[in-house]
């Protein structure tokens, strides 16, 4: 059982990796419109989803043990990130980016989303 889910686990990462590399490269090679801008998006939440497993080998316990407050931390915490990306984009290069936002959001709630998994139990 414990090899099956290692290896379950280990081809998830593998897929996970492939796809935000490949959504990346994309972004890249296509630079600007919706296409890019979606595929960006991907390659962030893909970026989200292996550092939340990271994330995982490190504290693989959950900090708050209630189910409501740990769903309130799901929702919220990417909010809050994306918009201090944000507001600290808006500081620094005095412009406001919608990407930065999306960006931010999409990596951030694809890391809480896997940690709220990750430690369930």
């Amino acid at each position: 059982m414990d090899l099956a889910l290692e290896l379950l686990l280990e081809l998830f990462g593998e897929l996970i990796v492939e796809i935000g590399v490949a959504s990346a490269a994309d972004a890249w090679r296509l630079r600007r419109g919706f296409e890019a801008s979606v595929l960006s998006v991907v390659g962030f939440a893909m970026a989200g989803a292996v550092v939340g497993g990271l994330t995982l080998l490190v504290f693989p316990r959950a900090v708050v043990h209630d189910e409501t407050l740990r769903l309130i931390h799901l929702v919220t915490s990417p909010v809050i990130a994306a918009g201090a990306l944000a507001v600290l984009r808006r500081v620094r290069m005095k412009s406001f980016g919608w990407g930065t936002l999306l960006h931010g959001g999409a990596l951030a709630f694809m890391l809480s989303l896997v940690r709220y998994f990750g430690t369930m139990g």
